[in-house]
């Protein structure tokens, strides 16, 4: 776009014809969005990575709870009310086709209003000019791709380490991921976003923006399958987080307590039948060539697939320690996340014996050990208020598993 004027430019950006009288309307929302720049009320715009934050916004506005109407930009009224010919802007839009054919409404008016669509012309050209205006310095140095006519970027993060990928299509969609080596078994990048755009430059700006927001959101997203924080938090290999600290560093959705272990051995019940020790390992792969994927086979294990505790990794040190151990502990401080210390005991107990057990035998070894243990002394380790209900509730725990359903009934009514 470097031979054309600036009104030019903006048509093309934002995707519309590059006739006169379009750009005419151009030329004055440039003008607008000139004046709404220099006033220092509208100094906002500029924060959160500009004004695509707003195209970005209209892209999904279906989905935003008691709001169905793109937000204005600063200047529209203006705008609007000094272009007279904002009907005949709408007619523009309007192909001879669809003239001939849209059906007549009883007031002879077309079913899509000329006016209504000129004003939706002025509001984009405004729009775009403020998010050209506004668009960030960033670290992206976009290269062209003449095989697939794709425009991509990417920049690295630090402290956890990632990189966001932007890939600009030339169907003017964009797309916006995530590289982690968290990421494993072939899916080592996490799609962040994606939307289609008027135009290739248009993409480029709202993909840069989303870019801005994935930087920083990478690092409390977490991948599906084993709920793993795509960028883990550094940790020290010779760290020995408490319960307490693990509680007191989670955000409270990402405490598992015991409340939730209850409602997981109800589901899992009549799901998982014999698993392992914590020492042979929670996830451990098949001997199987084609398959690259690990596999849950312990307890713990399985509380990690079902009931979203994050899931260790079959070479990380975690992935053959007790819970209760410091290895363990570093990896859910890693992936933001804790156990309740009844929880921690349970998980223990029902672990420690080796080789193969069926879930009746593991579970009587969990229960047996909350109903003989001290609760005062693991409450002690909740850094929250721990009520007196919730320590009748871990000392009713029943040693038969089939029980398991109807305690929980019982207790966990709403």
């Amino acid at each position: 776009m470097g031979d054309l004027d600036p009104a030019e430019r903006l048509c093309v950006l934002a995707g519309l014809p590059t006739l006169p009288l379009m750009l005419q309307a151009a030329r004055s929302a440039l003008e607008v969005a000139e004046k709404v720049l220099a006033d220092p009320a509208h100094a906002s715009l500029f924060e959160g990575g500009g004004w695509a934050g707003n195209r970005r916004r209209d892209g999904y506005v279906d989905d935003i709870a008691d709001e169905d109407l793109p937000v204005a930009p600063p200047g529209a009224e203006q705008l609007v009310a000094d272009t007279p010919d904002v009907g005949m802007l709408g007619t523009l839009l309007l192909s001879p086709r669809r003239v001939e054919t849209d059906r007549p409404l009883p007031t002879d008016e077309l079913e899509e209003d000329p006016q209504s669509l000129g004003c939706d012309a002025l509001l984009n050209l405004l729009d775009w000019a403020l998010t050209a205006a506004t668009r960030p310095q960033g670290p992206w140095e976009w290269r062209h791709e003449a095989a697939d006519a794709t425009w991509r970027a990417h920049a690295p993060t630090t402290s956890p380490s990632g990189v966001v990928q932007l890939e600009v299509r030339s169907d003017n969609t964009y797309y916006v991921r995530v590289a982690s080596p968290e990421l494993r078994e072939g899916e080592l990048v996490c799609l962040w976003e994606t939307q289609s755009a008027p135009s290739p430059a248009a993409a480029v700006l709202l993909a840069e923006h989303a870019a801005i927001e994935a930087g920083v959101g990478m690092r409390f997203t977490r991948e599906e399958r084993k709920r793993r924080l795509l960028l883990p938090r550094p940790a020290s290999s010779t760290a020995e987080p408490t319960i307490t600290d693990l509680i007191l560093a989670a955000h409270q959705r990402h405490v598992f307590d015991f409340t939730d272990l209850a409602g997981g051995l109800a589901y899992l019940r009549y799901r998982i039948h014999d698993t392992t020790s914590a020492g042979e390992g929670h996830w451990l792969r098949q001997q199987v060539p084609d398959d690259p994927l690990d596999y849950v086979h312990s307890l713990t294990g399985y509380i990690n697939a079902w009931c979203g505790v994050p899931g260790t990794h079959p070479d990380e040190p975690g992935n053959t320690a007790c819970v209760d151990t410091p290895a363990y502990r570093r990896h859910l401080a890693a992936h933001g996340t804790a156990l309740d210390p009844f929880v921690t005991c349970y998980l223990a107990a029902a672990e420690r014996a080796s080789g193969e057990r069926d879930f009746e035998e593991r579970h009587r070894a969990g229960a047996q050990a909350l109903r003989t243990a001290d609760l005062a002394e693991l409450s002690a380790l909740d850094p929250r208020p721990v009520p007196e209900s919730l320590l009748e509730f871990v000392a009713s725990i029943p040693l038969d598993i089939d029980a398991i359903t109807d305690w929980y009934d019982v207790h966990c009514q709403d």
